[in-house]
């Protein structure tokens, strides 16, 4: 699993290297909807949402963080260390 992450990470990072600043900053539908009030205060999918490439980028590079958060809090309640998960 160990080798698994490891890997995962150093191909997302080699994919993110060779990105340019104009692929970051062109626009695509993002993977999350666009998100509407409606007048009775519930929320509904609206359609798709317009984002820069780097603005999704920052939505996964966070989502990836959380995962590792996980992995650490899991080290510590079955291992009972404390400390960073990093691969």
């Amino acid at each position: 699993m160990l080798e698994y992450a490891r890997r995962a990470f150093s191909l997302a990072e080699q994919a993110v290297d060779e990105l340019s600043d104009e692929q970051l900053q062109q626009h695509r539908q993002s993977i999350l909807p666009q998100m509407e009030t409606s007048s009775t205060g519930s929320l509904y999918i609206s359609g798709a949402r317009e984002v820069a490439v780097l603005d999704d980028l920052i939505l996964h590079i966070s989502h990836a963080g959380r995962h590792l958060g996980m992995i650490e809090d899991l080290r510590g309640v079955l291992f009972e260390i404390a400390g960073t998960a990093s691969v």
